[in-house]
């Protein structure tokens, strides 16, 4: 990229972090240099000079922006003040300076980055520049580009679906919700009325003063005006309401008569009739409004065509996290947007949900619409704000419930920023015996470039191979200081109750001890050995109360292994350390070597290629006999007895394959399958199984057995009851080899 412009990152939604490499420096030859990361990127919303202010805040053109903003911006790197020109006019706050200010607010000097400009005008659009004043290391000023945006506006709508309404009469099809379900407005213009029915609601004949109509919302609303379009037909526009009274009611027995309302005005018959009538409410609580009519414009019936409610927002809404919000931070801070009126803001918050509906939830008061509670991993937690203000009546506006989820895990360690360079490499953070001997004879990483694994991993993009030797020492062990970690020394953060790791078993291994320490506090692997020698990913789960020490003081953490079966000098891979409050249950695991069952020809029991687990496979021997693609071969087979505690189960195959049309022949009987194929769910039979197009790769990999014959096909999923049960596997593609 050429620097000389700005990076383009207009695409990307978020950047967690950039890797660059600078090339041709001076006495660097031709060398292309190595990759460093970088963190902390902030993406910008518009290319500025260095110099400028940039990131407005409101964001530029912004719309609904709270008539109590503050402004704020990040300044430019050289600022040491910062000149603000604020006003109505684009042209004044373009053109003013601190001698001619024009029609702008100025304020010269300014020494933070951030500015009161005090309560504004609903509905306005505002313009506003800054100018950074520079420090003398760097002398000028760089002219701002100006910035602008509109006020919320005084009142908004009451959404039509939380309105319900009822008449004293109907005629026909001529239903009252007709006049709250925006069916008749125009789409284009949602402030203008067609003038075709039924769209509309008409009374059943009967005296003027009769009739009456009732709007029901579904809690109270600080109500501030009601916008009526009358009847609208073109043959029966007097019968649109004349002469009304307009009552509000907080609990629908006691009714309070709106004051000085206006005789409605006749509908225009055409298809663009805007509302012609505004009643003003007075910024009343009600949760029901009746307009009574005393007269119509002439008519035995009577009809409205719409009706508008507008109210002042006085809840709390737009909650952050936004409501249903999954993997929130367990250090989020909760705002939302403040209730107009609101002095206090009384915050519940639980993980019960009827306890915050009903009130009985922990609740703190706070004056700033923020706050930072203590939350655990991995909790779902319901939460409201009731806005206060005694001055006010009511004094109390209830909130929604909203809820979010929490992140379910910390990280210790995923080994992703790790590079090949110096002081970037795993062995940097994870001290080893190479570099201090008294952690015996332990590598971390491996001897060449790539130094971390980038094909064998459990997530992301690569994990750490540990190198160790116990032959004849008595550990091999890895030590990284907390310090040097992302999380830190206090391990209490969020509650965790577990420390899960993930490694990945070598065949040429043996079956010693795996263990972990936490500073000198040490927890043996309590699975089985035998998993060090499985080329598979393991889970492994630590309930953290086995290390004797204070959580909150973690200094560092060690992986290491002893001496418990011959012995050996080899490898395992680890990833992904992390930290639960519920940990993830290990999967029921069943680990079966190919050889082991009973094998009919033309397979057999092969030994050539190497890597294999126990060092035998089963396969067909240079090709023989033909594929068995059309039905399972009767003849090449194999069985196997397994016995199970019950539920889902995944078949995964460690093959070595020629082509990516390599594949098997399934088959476990008295068992059901469902798998989900093309958008539909198949279920299987306890038939024979095509399972088939396994990823392409003439070297040992795993594979899942899939439930079809082509691309995308999902995994084969079996549920199984509680039980002992044979699978069958059949040849399929000569070239398929399953160890």
């Amino acid at each position: 990229h050429n620097f000389t412009s700005p990076l383009d990152l207009s695409s990307a939604n978020t950047i967690d972090m950039l890797w660059i490499r600078i090339a041709n420096l001076p006495g660097q030859g031709t060398d292309a240099g190595s990759w460093a990361v970088v963190d902390n990127i902030q993406l910008t919303s518009e290319p500025a000079p260095c110099g400028s202010a940039y990131n407005p805040n409101p964001a530029d053109e912004g719309t609904d922006i709270t008539h109590d903003v503050v402004l704020s911006w990040t300044p430019g790197i050289f600022a040491s003040s910062h000149n603000l020109f604020f006003g109505t006019d684009f042209n004044d706050v373009n053109d003013a300076t601190t001698t001619s200010p024009l029609s702008t607010v100025m304020q010269e000097g300014i020494d933070v980055n951030n500015y009161d400009i005090g309560r504004l005008e609903f509905d306005m659009t505002y313009y506003w520049r800054v100018d950074e004043v520079n420090s003398p290391s760097a002398p000028g000023t760089y002219k701002g580009k100006v910035w602008s945006f509109t006020v919320e506006p005084v009142a908004i709508k009451v959404p039509a679906s939380d309105i319900t309404a009822r008449a004293s009469s109907s005629y026909g099809v001529y239903d009252p919700n007709d006049t709250i379900n925006e069916a008749g407005l125009v789409e284009s213009d949602m402030d203008l009325h067609l003038n075709t029915q039924p769209q509309m609601w008409l009374s059943g004949p009967g005296a003027p003063n009769s009739v009456w109509i009732q709007f029901d919302f579904d809690k109270i609303y600080k109500l501030h005006q009601m916008l009526v379009w009358n009847y609208n037909y073109p043959m029966l526009l007097k019968a649109g309401f004349k002469d009304v009274i307009v009552e509000y009611s907080l609990d629908g027995q006691t009714w309070t008569e709106v004051p000085d309302v206006p005789e409605f005005a006749q509908g225009t018959g055409t298809n663009t009739y805007k509302y012609n009538t505004v009643v003003d409410l007075g910024d009343v609580g009600a949760a029901s409004v009746r307009i009574k009519q005393q007269t119509n414009w002439g008519m035995t019936v009577s009809g409205l065509s719409e009706v508008r409610f507008t109210y002042i927002p006085v809840w709390a809404r737009e909650p952050m996290p936004e409501d249903g919000a999954l993997d929130v931070p367990i250090g989020a801070t909760l705002s939302w947007r403040a209730g107009r009126d609101a002095a206090q803001h009384k915050v519940y918050l639980s993980t019960i949900e009827q306890m915050v509906i009903d009130g009985n939830a922990p609740v703190n008061t706070v004056s700033n619409n923020s706050y930072s509670p203590n939350l655990a991993l991995g909790q779902t937690y319901y939460w409201r704000v009731d806005e206060v203000n005694s001055a006010e009546v009511p004094a109390l506006w209830e909130g929604n419930v909203w809820n979010f989820a929490t992140q379910a895990y910390v990280i210790v360690d995923d080994f992703e920023d790790y590079n090949n360079t110096q002081p970037y490499t795993v062995w940097d953070t994870w001290i080893d015996g190479l570099t201090d001997t008294t952690y015996g004879g332990s590598r971390m990483g491996n001897e060449y470039e790539p130094f971390c694994e980038e094909d064998i991993v459990y997530s992301g993009r690569q994990s750490a191979p540990l190198y160790y030797n116990v032959t004849s020492a008595s550990k091999s062990e890895v030590v990284a200081n907390t310090s040097n970690l992302k999380i830190g020394s206090n391990w209490t953060k969020g509650s965790p109750e577990t420390l899960v790791m993930w490694f990945y078993g070598n065949i040429g291994n043996s079956a010693d001890k795996l263990y972990v320490k936490l500073n000198n506090s040490k927890v043996y692997y309590d699975g089985d050995l035998l998993n060090l020698t499985r080329p598979a990913w393991r889970q492994w789960n630590v309930d953290l109360s086995e290390f004797n020490i204070n959580l909150a003081n973690v200094q560092s953490i060690t992986i290491g292994l002893e001496k418990a079966g011959s012995g050996v000098e080899s490898h395992i891979l680890i990833d992904d350390i992390r930290l639960y409050r519920v940990a993830p249950v290990v999967p029921e695991d069943t680990w079966i070597e190919a050889e082991s069952g009973n094998v009919t020809a033309p397979y057999e029991k092969l030994t050539t290629l190497p890597g294999a687990s126990g060092g035998q496979y089963i396969g067909k021997a240079n090709g023989a006999g033909d594929d068995g693609t059309a039905s399972p071969a009767p003849d090449a087979t194999a069985t196997y007895s397994f016995t199970v505690s019950g539920g889902d189960y995944l078949i995964g195959l460690r093959v070595y394959g020629y082509d990516n049309s390599d594949g098997v022949w399934i088959r476990i009987q008295g068992a059901s399958a469902i798998s989900t194929i093309d958008g539909d769910e198949a279920v299987l039979t306890d038939g024979w199984v095509d399972s088939n197009n396994f990823a392409e790769g003439a070297f040992w990999h795993w594979v899942n057995a899939v439930a079809g014959a082509n691309d995308g096909d999902p995994d084969l999923v079996y549920t199984l009851e509680a039980g002992t049960y044979t699978l069958e596997i059949a040849n399929r593609d000569d070239g398929t080899m399953i160890e």
